[in-house]
């Protein structure tokens, strides 16, 4: 074999990327199971998903930075609350989420522009990817 890292790091690449997160009941977070938010999942198709990202979601909340990448997200399931938090300038609103290994994320739903199901799915909205 001429380049046997080469062959090693598409395999290892494929591997991760392939690996789908699930979390049995038993492993999910306090903070995710005492939410009383809506439950959703990240979109595991859209266009552009790959190379965008989820753009109206971020780590923190603030509009700059932050975005969350598809690799990471896609498919994940998460709790969306209705609580409504504002960017310390004021101008942009932000939804808080929790996921299902307790990390907290933040929906920018600024442009008060409801959810249509590219980004993500509401449970009870039942859309069809």
């Amino acid at each position: 074999m001429k380049y046997p890292i080469l062959v090693f790091l598409l395999i290892l690449s494929f591997l991760m990327t392939s690996y789908k997160i699930t979390y049995s009941e038993e492993s999910l977070s306090p903070e995710y199971i005492s939410s009383t938010g809506e439950e959703f999942v990240f979109a595991t198709t859209y266009p552009g998903g790959e190379k965008y990202g989820y753009p109206l979601w971020h780590k923190w909340p603030m509009v700059l930075g932050g975005e969350l990448s598809y690799q990471d997200y896609v498919g994940r399931k998460g709790k969306l609350e209705d609580r409504i938090i504002y960017e310390p300038s004021g101008i942009s609103k932000f939804r808080k989420a929790v996921m299902e290994n307790g990390e907290v994320l933040y929906l920018d739903v600024a442009g008060n522009i409801p959810p249509n199901g590219i980004y993500f799915q509401l449970a009870t909205l039942n859309l069809s990817e």
